[in-house]
């Protein structure tokens, strides 16, 4: 986390940064709130069901993000980085092209059949058949930006989704669930809606990964709907931090 911050000082230093202490020490709380520009929140644990508190089912995520999302308002563009991460470049083109779709929801270049459990396939009412036949891609669950007002709703709505099947362990975490099967929140993204995939048209162009996955950042040249399922624009730009 502290690379992430260090990152986003270096490269947007006008950038405020909220940190969600999802499990940190008082002596890491103390050391956060004093860093600047940095703001530290939390969930309401008490709030949500037993689960939720189990960082390994991680349906911690969506409800950090619909937290952000729901302080934030007008033009302002929410970005979401696990803290795991860093900026590897200044983000104007991230912030130039997701106000003109509204979002940016980039993709981790498999199919997600490779790691969504049946029982959460079930239970979003779709199957791998399906999954295959649109040869959806799975989520990079890490990354994502979008508008926080009006030009933003149709994120707003995968992010909608997103937490209802957080708040069901049966859907995010179902029994038998582990990281070697199953992708829990990333599994979840690409089935909030059903034409998510299909909204990006086919075409190439030279793209900085590190908007994606911050730990490549040599541009490339790739077909812009295996990064970016939800883009429209080809042009891209454990705690979680979340920069507002």
């Amino acid at each position: 986390m502290k690379n992430l911050v260090g990152s986003v000082h270096f490269w947007e230093k006008a950038l405020p940064v909220v940190v969600y202490d999802i499990g940190l020490t008082p002596q890491e709380r103390s050391e956060v709130r004093g860093w600047h520009g940095v703001a530290l929140r939390t969930l309401p644990w008490s709030r949500h069901p037993p689960h939720v508190r189990d960082l390994f089912k991680y349906a911690w995520k969506p409800l950090a993000i619909a937290d952000a999302l729901s302080r934030c308002q007008g033009d302002t563009i929410m970005l979401y980085q696990d803290a795991g991460q860093e900026l590897r470049q200044p983000l104007a083109e991230l912030l130039r092209t997701v106000p003109i779709q509204g979002h940016l929801f980039p993709a981790a270049g498999v199919p997600a059949i490779t790691a969504t459990h049946p029982a959460t396939l079930a239970f979003l009412n779709t199957s791998a058949e399906e999954l295959d036949r649109g040869s959806v891609q799975m989520a990079l669950g890490g990354n994502l930006a979008m508008v926080c007002g009006s030009k933003g709703t149709k994120a707003h709505t995968v992010i909608e989704a997103a937490v209802a099947c957080a708040l069901e362990e049966k859907c995010i975490a179902p029994p038998g669930a582990s990281t070697s099967t199953h992708a829990f929140d990333q599994a979840v993204w690409q089935h909030s809606t059903p034409s998510a995939q299909h909204l990006c048209p086919r075409c190439s162009t030279p793209v900085l990964l590190a908007f994606c996955h911050c730990m490549i950042s040599a541009p490339m040249s790739l077909p812009c709907e295996r990064l970016f399922p939800l883009c429209g624009q080809c042009s891209p730009s454990h705690h979680a931090a979340v920069g507002l």
